[in-house]
């Protein structure tokens, strides 16, 4: 199964018809013609009478905005709430269209446009986490409060699935990651050989969607998240937003949430123990807590950005498995080292032979190069690097997600053929300035 169709799979595996299930007591229907995709859609109201508004996105599956029966009598007692089935869910119509996050982030516009009044809080889940984030990054004012609930999508569509197998505990699907650079490259071209790697071209025309993915609406909705670029929409997040996670989440993988805590400019968190991919079913009372919690800014704190610490400690790993470093260092040297994890450190150098580590929440500050890595494979979520040199890198693989790059001189240097698949990261060199989001092959005449 490719990457992508993984992928697709898990997004889309909630896609279930759900039973006809009563209006919970003091929420009203209409039934509409929308504008944007142009089909019917019901939309769902309570606690009309209160000034604050309050906006549910459900994810993917046919229960829509049934999703949050659970949540609204108790919302509705402090807030005017709104949901609706998105189009191409539940009773909204079943139609081959492109229901992308940013259609659907119009979709909710329409919805606001004459039943709010002033900014109000948006909350999404799963997809709708997604759409959530891409409504926020077009109309930042709009919105006074973001909370994200185990959003999918973010990640690119590799790393996804990359998180997605480990998750599920294929230990044999995951050995494409343990090879070499130029094996994992060579099976990467040999999975996308028969489909474009520009899946918008799949997505995007009716014949297509029709051919690849049935017109089903969930696997429309699914491919065009996963191959949706937040590389340069993150930072136009401006509001406080708070994420809601189950940490057991096999769908949307804990690391999206680690990348958003990452690259949102006000953000905090709140991870919820043992729960999965639907914390208001998993978990209905703690979530709700949780919620109201984070709609009124209750025990809110924000994300604190690790800073520069001059540091003479030299930590090495020679032969070893599973070693630890956090704090602050000179250099890490790794040597025949797996499973090696940094984490909440901050360094000026990493160096790595032959060696498996695992970055979360490391900052680089130097004025030479950051990492220098032979026949190594690096993951690293949360990274910010201030060098002339980012990456030196010599048959390297590198999944690299919600990270900050700037560099002086170039931001690989590469001495041997490497492979690199990067989320949602911002990166800003004299090659490259911008956004980083795909899977780039590392040769030494195009560094980044």
């Amino acid at each position: 199964m490719s990457l992508w169709l993984l992928a697709i799979t898990h997004l889309a595996a909630a896609s279930v018809a759900a039973a006809p299930v009563d209006l919970p007591v003091g929420v009203s229907q209409i039934v509409v013609m929308e504008p944007v995709f142009q089909g019917r859609t019901r939309i769902l109201q309570a606690g009309q009478t209160h000034k604050q508004t309050l906006v549910l996105v459900h994810g993917i599956g046919e229960a829509g905005a049934r999703d949050w029966y659970g949540v609204i009598p108790t919302l509705a007692q402090s807030w005017h709430v709104i949901a609706f089935d998105l189009p191409g869910f539940a009773t909204s119509e079943h139609r081959n269209q492109t229901f992308t996050p940013l259609m659907y982030a119009a979709f909710i516009k329409y919805v606001v446009q004459d039943r709010v009044h002033g900014p109000f809080a948006l909350v999404g889940h799963s997809l709708g986490g997604a759409v959530a984030l891409r409504y926020a990054s077009v109309w930042p004012s709009d919105v006074q409060r973001l909370i994200v609930v185990d959003a999918a999508g973010i990640l690119y569509r590799s790393a996804l699935a990359k998180e997605v197998i480990e998750l599920s505990g294929n230990k044999t699907a995951t050995s494409v990651w343990t090879r070499s650079a130029k094996a994992l490259a060579g099976k990467m071209i040999d999975r996308f050989g028969r489909i474009p790697l520009d899946l918008d071209a799949i997505w995007g025309a009716q014949t297509a969607r029709r051919i690849w993915l049935g017109s089903n609406s969930a696997k429309i909705a699914a491919l065009a998240l996963i191959d949706e670029d937040f590389s340069r929409l993150l930072e136009r997040v401006t509001m406080p937003t708070t994420l809601i996670w189950g940490s057991a989440d096999r769908i949307a993988p804990p690391r999206t949430a680690r990348l958003l805590l990452a690259r949102l400019p006000d953000v905090a968190v709140h991870w919820m123990d043992a729960v999965g991919h639907e914390p208001m079913h998993e978990a209905p009372a703690p979530f709700v807590e949780l919620l109201q919690n984070a709609l009124t800014g209750k025990g809110r704190v924000a994300v604190k950005r690790l800073v520069p610490t001059a540091s003479d400690r030299i930590g090495k790993c020679n032969r070893k498995e599973n070693q630890l470093f956090t704090g602050a260092w000179a250099r890490i040297e790794l040597n025949d080292c797996d499973g090696v994890r940094i984490e909440n450190a901050t360094l000026r150098e990493l160096v790595m032979n032959d060696s498996a580590a695992t970055l979360e929440n490391v900052r680089f500050d130097t004025d030479g190069t950051a990492m220098r890595l032979e026949d190594s494979s690096l993951t690293a979520t949360g990274l910010v690097v201030r060098a002339a040199i980012a990456f030196d890198l010599d048959q390297v693989q590198l999944d690299i997600a919600g990270a900050d790059i700037e560099a002086t001189k170039q931001g690989t240097l590469v001495e041997d053929d490497s492979v690199g698949v990067f989320s949602a990261c911002r990166w800003w060199t004299p090659q490259t300035k911008g956004g980083l989001h795909g899977v780039f092959t590392l040769e030494t005449e195009t560094p980044l």
